[in-house]
């Protein structure tokens, strides 16, 4: 990443709103079957929760998803109040 110069953005983020962030091995954790979660479930879990139950609706959907199998990669999910 030496070489990779940062880039600055700026969002519009309105009051009551929420600004999510995650790693990709939340939407790429897989299923027995090797299905990932993806980030179309990642959304309607995040749309069918209240703002504060967010956190641990995603972490129960997403360990339902695996079935109890282990994650191959680090799953990180902020979640920031504007």
């Amino acid at each position: 990443f030496d070489d990779e110069m940062g880039r600055v953005q700026r969002l519009d983020c309105p009051p009551g709103s929420q600004l999510v962030l995650h790693s990709d091995g939340l939407s790429e954790a897989a299923d027995a079957q090797g299905r990932p979660f993806g980030l179309d479930r990642l959304v309607q879990t995040l749309a069918g929760a209240m703002a504060e139950d967010r956190l641990v609706a995603v972490k129960a959907a997403v360990t339902a998803h695996g079935g109890g199998l282990l994650p191959r990669d680090d799953m990180s999910l902020l979640l920031i109040d504007c």
